[in-house]
């Protein structure tokens, strides 16, 4: 326990949300909370890695601070970072800003 809880507490408190970052309108949370019930980041990740195969997701590799607005569901629960564990779908970060149609999003 100790090994895991104090350090996501501590980098709760010393990971703040980039400066002009949102808080999440209703829609993202509920498009998050669809991601996690359907599985989808067990092919799909949300994360930019540091290397040049990735530059095309991205404008930037993904830091700690892009998701220093997530919330713990409880002290010993955390929520979802969703950055997944291998890439076997498109990745997609910012899939909203590439591919904006609602018919490709449904």
């Amino acid at each position: 326990m100790i090994i895991c809880i104090l350090p996501a507490l501590n980098n709760q408190k010393i990971n703040r949300p980039l400066p002009g970052s949102n808080v999440s309108t209703e829609e993202e949370v509920r498009g998050k909370q669809i991601y996690i019930r359907e599985g989808c980041v067990a092919c799909h990740t949300q994360q930019i890695r540091n290397v040049d195969m990735d530059q095309v997701f991205g404008e930037r590799p993904s830091i700690a601070a892009d998701y220093a607005r997530n919330k713990r569901i409880s002290f010993f629960q955390n929520t979802a970072t969703l950055m997944g564990t291998e890439r076997t779908g498109p990745d997609l970060t910012n899939i909203g800003r590439k591919q904006p149609s609602l018919e490709w999003q449904y």
